[in-house]
């Protein structure tokens, strides 16, 4: 039965690390696109209450009697009331955000650091092969035969 060595035994972890880090990435990708999208959608509705407000303003010499006054206020209020969910929304996204990308950089730190384990396991193996090799070099030349011509 052979045994590998050191480095060879932590390719193993070496790809559980990077399959890992990979899912991250990925999770990482979609709290980003979540977080965008809510914070577009902010935009979209601070954008259309301004709008809305523009056009709804009277014009000078205009009267409006109650009732006609009674549905922009009702909509400006919801306008501000969806707006006001919309930023909770972004708010808990963007801390869920940060969490996944403090998630996400231990993750990316822990895969680095079992690379350059590895490497350095492996420098160390070369280090003992090429040792291993020059003493048996020296051994074969103290041991060879000696011709006296």
């Amino acid at each position: 039965m052979s045994r590998f060595k050191g480095s060879r035994r932590l390719d193993l972890v070496v790809d559980l690390a990077k399959r890992k880090r990979e899912e991250a990435d990925r999770i990482l990708q979609e709290s980003s696109s979540k977080l965008q999208q809510a914070k577009q959608g902010l935009e979209q509705l601070k954008t259309f209450l301004g709008e809305y407000i523009e056009e709804t303003r009277l014009k000078q010499g205009d009267t409006l009697n109650s009732m006609q006054l009674q549905v922009p206020t009702a909509f400006i209020g919801r306008l501000r009331g969806s707006i006001s969910q919309q930023n909770q929304v972004v708010e808990h996204l963007a801390r869920q955000h940060s969490e996944v990308e403090a998630w996400w950089r231990k993750l990316y730190a822990r895969e680095r650091a079992i690379v350059k384990l590895q490497a350095k396991l492996k420098d160390r193996e070369s280090i003992v092969e090429e040792k291993q090799l020059q003493k048996q070099i020296d051994e074969l030349w103290q041991n060879r035969p000696i011709n006296h011509i």
